[in-house]
């Protein structure tokens, strides 16, 4: 194997690889060889003619799937483990040449898909090496299709997690994909909450964010499949699920804070100006424009003062956050008015009606606290 090929495994998937190999007491280049196919294992260790393969058989500890060809020298089938395997009659004269070239369109499908696309993979090399020993000709030309499918698909990025049944990766186009095509009916609520997480965040996420997202949440989707039927859906996912709200909530928070403050500069630049003028005027009116200023004051305290822990729908629109603001902004502006016109009335706070400062404090902490005029106005519907 290069060198140049060797680096561009990832240290995990290079490791694993290794030790198998060891473990077996195979060279790495040999190992490949019988990596994802039984090739080798159904050849030696079958009991039935070729012919007389069916799906259900056991054939290396494997249960058939399906058989995808067949004929009276050889039988190419895929397995319960997603593994492409094959059986050649001894005497088939073609024999080794399609093997040879079998295994080497195999280890390059390893070291450059690095475990992806294997189902996609497992159907075109059954085809691939149909095709072959029906011509009994030119082995390496028939798998040509392979490096076309490869060069299509490479580089696979990053590899989460894999198993022969299954692999999580992430595609040259940065997009986080699995393969799982005969997956237990108890991780379809595995995979639900997967895509749920990813698609929000795609709305809501920064391309950075998203990043650390495919990261955390590709290695949570492979240890619930690595899990299979032990999956806990209130064990799994916990730290994508973390990562995703606080991120989502954050953006939205500062968001909320944002504009809450752009409408506030707005109001208090539209009131001040509109109290100035009614000075001038001698106009009385600048008293409740005054107010309406402080109640402004108010509510933008009371934003940039809760807004790290309020609480918002992740899901909830960008445009939802600026009105909420302009909301919250104007309420304030509203409940220091009406503080205003109640004191003067003599209605309620007389007591500073004739004092303006002390009347704008007022109005301040009637923009802060979003329950002190409605208290107000409930006490005097009362009596």
């Amino acid at each position: 194997m290069s060198q140049r090929i060797y680096l561009e495994l990832n240290d995990r998937l290079c490791a694993r690889l290794k030790r198998n190999a060891d473990t077996q007491g195979l060279g790495l280049t040999k190992y490949l060889d019988r990596v994802a196919t039984l090739g080798p294992t159904a050849t030696q260790s079958g009991t039935k003619r070729a012919p007389d393969i069916r799906a259900g058989d056991v054939i290396g500890g494997y249960i058939i799937k399906t058989v995808d060809y067949s004929n009276e020298n050889y039988a190419i089938f895929r397995t319960n483990k997603n593994t492409l395997g094959f059986k050649i009659d001894p005497a088939f004269r073609f024999k080794e040449e399609a093997e040879t070239a079998f295994h080497k369109a195999n280890r390059r499908l390893i070291l450059e898909l690095r475990g992806a696309y294997r189902n996609e993979a497992n159907v075109l090399m059954a085809s691939c090496l149909d095709s072959c020993l029906r011509a009994q000709g030119s082995a390496d030309k028939h798998f040509e299709s392979i490096g076309t499918f490869i060069d299509e698909r490479r580089p696979v990025k990053y590899v989460y997690g894999f198993e022969t049944e299954w692999a999580v990766y992430k595609d040259k186009h940065d997009e986080l994909r699995y393969d799982y095509p005969d997956r237990p009916a108890k991780l379809t609520a595995a995979v639900v909450e997967f895509n749920r997480l990813l698609n929000i965040s795609r709305m809501k996420l920064t391309n950075g964010d998203q990043k650390h997202m495919h990261r955390i949440l590709g290695y949570d989707l492979a240890a619930c499949f690595a899990a299979g039927q032990a999956y806990d859906p209130n064990s799994h996912f916990i730290s994508s699920r973390d990562f995703v709200n606080g991120k989502v909530e954050g953006n939205l928070r500062a968001k909320y804070v944002m504009w809450s403050v752009v409408w506030a500069l707005a109001l208090l630049a539209l009131t001040g100006f509109a109290t100035l003028m009614f000075w001038r005027g001698g106009n009385i009116s600048w008293q409740l424009t005054l107010g309406a200023m402080g109640g402004v004051l108010g509510a933008t305290i009371s934003v940039m003062q809760r807004g790290s822990n309020l609480t918002v729908n992740p899901l909830a629109p960008p445009l939802q956050i600026v009105f909420a603001g302009l909301t919250r902004i104007a309420l304030g502006m509203i409940f220091g008015f009406v503080l205003v016109v109640a004191a003067k009335a003599n209605i309620s706070l007389g007591i500073v009606k004739d004092s303006m400062w002390s009347l704008f404090v007022f109005t301040i902490v009637a923009g802060l606290s979003e329950r002190f005029v409605p208290d107000i106005l409930e006490s005097i519907g009362k009596n």
